[in-house]
């Protein structure tokens, strides 16, 4: 968990590289963090917060936002879908 941590500090750390896919990844792991340990929603905000550093504009903002919040949801939904599959 340590590591996934940094990744998403690493990820969500500004950059002059494009950043929404980086910020897209830190948004993922974020969220299998979450979805690991729930006491991990208090950092939760560090790719979203990174989101609204990047964003040039208001409109780009709330874009990058919305963008990190799916990507936070998709990442802690894979694990319940592993973990809630139905036997075929």
């Amino acid at each position: 968990m340590t590591l996934l941590m940094v990744g998403v500090l690493l990820l969500a750390w500004p950059s002059p590289q494009r950043n929404l896919p980086r910020l897209l990844i830190a948004g993922g792991l974020m969220g299998l963090l979450l979805a690991c340990k729930v006491s991990l929603a208090l950092v939760a905000w560090v790719p979203l917060a990174a989101a609204w550093l990047h964003g040039a504009t208001l409109a780009r903002r709330i874009r990058l936002t919305a963008a990190v919040g799916v990507a936070v949801t998709a990442g802690s939904a894979v694990p319940r879908a592993m973990v809630h599959r139905s036997p075929s």
